[in-house]
């Protein structure tokens, strides 16, 4: 599933101006043998790191804070290895967007089967680094803490056009409004 949404992220952008981050467990065997082909594109950075807490650690903001000291572009996600990227140039349409006020998601988010349109809420919200001072503020989980915490401040999301995120996870066919 890892590589195929890396290859999903690589495809669908215009230019190679971001890095994908993978952080593996270090008794994660399997995926420590495929490291290499993972190397294979520059845009990819695979950090080691003793295993975590899984689940617990997404939902309370280790994962953020142990991945924090590699993010240096202008924008940051957090994915998990089972989404698949789909339509053209997504880096370009991010690159539109302002800095100060939005977040950003896809256009479509797909959970499973079910489609939501314009979804803030989305798997995959792309937030620009400066946007909170991740380094001191508890965020209880990447995409709904941090997207709670920007309409908090009055942030926007903005919707990359044509852009569709598909996260297939472990049978959910819809999630509650």
């Amino acid at each position: 599933m890892l590589q195929q949404a890396i290859r999903s992220i690589l495809s669908t952008a215009y230019g190679r101006d971001f890095q994908i981050i993978v952080r593996l467990d270090d008794d994660d065997k399997d995926t420590l043998v495929n490291v290499v082909s993972l190397l294979q594109s520059p845009c990819v950075k695979v950090v080691t790191r003793p295993r975590g807490g899984g689940w617990e650690d997404l939902d309370n903001g280790k994962l953020l804070m142990s991945l924090w000291p590699f993010v240096t572009g202008t924008w940051f996600a957090i994915a998990q290895d089972d989404i698949v990227l789909s339509g053209q140039g997504w880096d370009a349409k991010l690159s539109q967007i302002p800095t100060v006020g939005y977040w950003a998601c896809p256009e479509y988010h797909k959970l499973n089967q079910s489609v939501y349109p314009e979804d803030p809420r989305c798997c995959l919200p792309f937030v620009p680094r400066d946007a909170l001072d991740f380094e001191h503020v508890p965020i209880k989980s990447f995409d709904d803490g941090v997207v709670k915490a920007l309409i908090a401040k009055g942030w926007r999301p903005a919707f990359l056009p044509g852009i569709t995120v598909a996260h297939n996870w472990g049978g959910i066919q819809a999630r509650p409004k």
